[in-house]
């Protein structure tokens, strides 16, 4: 079984009830902060523009002034600095990532490697890890080049790392990553979607803290792939309803606040269930049910 997915699936062109559901470990949004006329006169405009020119992204910048990124881009252009576009950015960031990345170092003996393929190569650079391996590069014999040979450690490493490929630490460029990945075989999307797929049972019957609390998902991402899957639906009472929960509902004594506050739920919902307990009958639910949407299954590889 693969482990949790940290990646949002793709905005395929499949129809909608193809699409996977989004990443249930994204973090949540963060507030945006508000800048102003006092924030902007506490901050260091010729700090700025060096920390600018030096590779910060203006997101980084508003995080560093805890001001709004609107208001870094007013400061800039204040200066005479023309913010950079998205793909400017994007090239900053991975110029930046490249250099700090160790350099390859020469390996004197030069041995031969032989890779997870049976393909015999000439380690000529290694680059060191933290994991306890490193990344070698050398031709095949009697070939050019120096590309990176695929170590036994090193698969092993992309495997565990299949669903977030992002996070595996190497020190390999994005693209390098990529390269190596389609080598391999390793479809994200497709892992991603059986990640969910394999839950879906469980997805049917667990409740939405436990589940999220056991794969360290999101609650709303845990409702939303359940909606996709099996429609919407009431959490199943019989799994935390018991005679106490009864009787706290039924409590002449307590608030509607007070009970959803101990119950963890809505103050309507407190109001629903004690109407419904007094008279034994129970509202019908008169939400619009969709139908569950199936994921594509894995796709075969050619």
């Amino acid at each position: 079984m693969h482990d949790r997915p940290t990646s949002p699936p793709p905005r395929a062109t499949a129809p909608a009830s193809s699409r996977p559901s989004l990443d249930p470990t994204d973090p949540p949004p963060r507030p945006q902060r508000r800048g102003g006329q006092k924030a902007a006169r506490l901050i260091d405009r010729d700090a700025l523009v060096r920390d600018y020119q030096d590779g910060a992204s203006t997101v980084d910048l508003a995080r560093r002034h805890d001001v709004s990124t609107k208001t870094i881009s007013t400061l800039l252009k204040a200066a005479g600095i023309r913010p950079r576009s998205v793909a400017e950015a994007r090239q900053v960031r991975t110029r930046n990532a490249w250099l700090t990345l160790p350099k390859p170092e020469p390996i004197k003996d030069r041995p031969e490697i032989t890779d997870v393929f049976g393909v015999v190569h000439r380690a000529t650079l290694r680059i060191p890890t933290s994991f306890g391996f490193d990344v070698l590069r050398g031709p095949p014999l009697g070939g050019s080049g120096n590309g990176i040979i695929l170590t036994r450690d090193l698969v092993a490493h992309l495997e565990r790392h299949r669903l977030h490929p992002g996070a595996c630490g190497l020190p390999l460029s994005p693209a390098s990553l990529t390269r190596l990945r389609r080598r391999l075989t390793l479809d994200w999307h497709a892992d991603n979607q059986d990640w969910w797929q394999e839950r879906r049972e469980e997805l049917a019957t667990a409740r939405t803290k436990d589940f999220a609390a056991r794969h360290g998902a999101d609650p709303a991402i845990v409702d939303h792939v359940r909606r996709r899957f099996h429609g919407r639906r009431r959490e199943p009472r019989d799994t935390w309803l018991d005679a106490a929960a009864r009787d706290l509902i039924l409590s002449p004594t307590l608030s509607l606040a007070e009970i959803a506050l101990r119950l963890g739920i809505s103050r309507a919902y407190v109001s629903e269930l004690r109407a419904e307990f007094r008279t034994g009958r129970r509202k019908p639910d008169s939400r619009r049910t969709r139908r569950a949407e199936v994921a594509p299954s894995r796709p075969a590889k050619s």
